[in-house]
């Protein structure tokens, strides 16, 4: 799983680990790294990762931080981690155009929380471009769609459950190595 931020980490790991001990299997295992500077594949080798395995990468939430090129490197890095078989979830933010007006205005909102950070979106692509992106780094995509379309396929419906209000831009692609 790669994220960006300690504090979500902190709360997805204690979530899915709880899943996982709910259905009886080993829980996901987090390494730290900087995938700006660091090599994944070796810190992920050198945490315990068995590349001789085929292994599920989630890459959530971060694309959007990093310049393309880093990107790129991460997801030839985590394709040459993993064997025949290995599965990649990555999400891409739309441009900043993309969207409705209702779209821009949560944008404007989320920019306004990252005042004073150093958290500035450098990589914003459209769903196409995304798919471009991972096919160009070894994978092959076998699934892509949109953030409302995985809710809309995952979540089962409940009426309380604002599933419009979910970014029909934001993209998903699925991969594997082949």
């Amino acid at each position: 799983m790669v994220r960006s931020k300690p504090s979500t980490t902190a709360r997805a790991v204690t979530a899915e680990r709880a899943v996982a001990t709910d259905l009886g299997l080993p829980g996901p295992t987090y390494v730290a790294a900087d995938v700006r500077h660091e090599g994944i594949s070796t810190v992920l080798r050198q945490a315990g990762l068995d590349s001789e395995r085929p292994v599920l990468f989630v890459v959530e939430g971060v694309t959007m931080y990093l310049q393309e090129d880093v990107v790129c490197r991460l997801l030839r890095e985590l394709w040459d981690a993993t064997a025949t078989g290995g599965r990649l979830a990555i999400d891409f933010y739309p441009p900043r155009a993309a969207g409705t007006a209702e779209d821009r205005k949560h944008r404007r909102l989320q920019d306004l929380t990252r005042v004073g950070g150093r958290e500035t979106f450098r990589l914003c692509v459209e769903p196409e471009e995304a798919v471009r992106l991972v096919e160009s780094c070894q994978w092959r995509v076998t699934e892509r769609g949109t953030r409302r379309q995985a809710v809309r396929d995952l979540v089962p419906h409940q009426p309380e459950v604002p599933v419009d209000a979910v970014s029909e831009h934001k993209a998903q692609v699925a991969a594997a190595r082949t």
